[in-house]
């Protein structure tokens, strides 16, 4: 089953009221991460959760500083419902080194990964945590962030 039939099943069957916290936090990872520093489209009214525009792709901007060396980075997406069952999203390039990072990654040296995650026009309009982790070629979490999000529709956002 795809992943992103899998995620509305799943969402639906979930009460989608998901307590979310006020901001983007760590959830992981050796890399020093200045949370305050990370850019993520819509994510414009500080306490608010952010506002994932169904059919459109988020952006994420994450400086980091890895703490170890590390020759391959992969990104990993998922959906977390009702705090506890991931649920994956597929991201069209997952191979960090082509998302903004200089690899192989040296400890110490500041880093940039940028990539964009499509969101579904059929995923339902719910809160979600979305948990961004950075993985090495041994899988060990370089960064793990969890983002507070509102799937919502266009017509939401304008106020429609």
């Amino acid at each position: 089953m795809r992943s992103g039939v899998a995620f509305v099943i799943l969402c639906l069957a979930a009460s989608g009221t998901e307590a979310q916290s006020a901001h983007i936090r760590r959830c992981g990872g050796s890399a020093k991460v200045d949370i305050s520093k990370i850019q993520v489209s819509g994510c414009n009214k500080p306490g608010d959760p952010c506002h994932f525009v169904k059919g459109r792709s988020a952006r994420i901007v994450l400086p980091f500083t890895p703490a170890t060396a590390s020759n391959k980075v992969t990104a990993q997406v998922n959906g977390i419902l009702a705090n506890i069952i991931p649920v994956p999203f597929q991201l069209p390039n997952a191979d960090g080194c082509s998302s903004g990072l200089h690899c192989p990654l040296t400890p110490g040296t500041p880093q940039t990964y940028i990539n964009e995650l499509p969101v579904s026009s059929f995923y339902p309009s719910i809160n979600v945590g979305v948990e961004w982790k950075l993985l090495d070629e041994r899988n060990n979490e370089l960064v793990c962030i969890r983002i507070p999000v509102t799937l919502v529709d266009y017509t939401n956002m304008n106020g429609d």
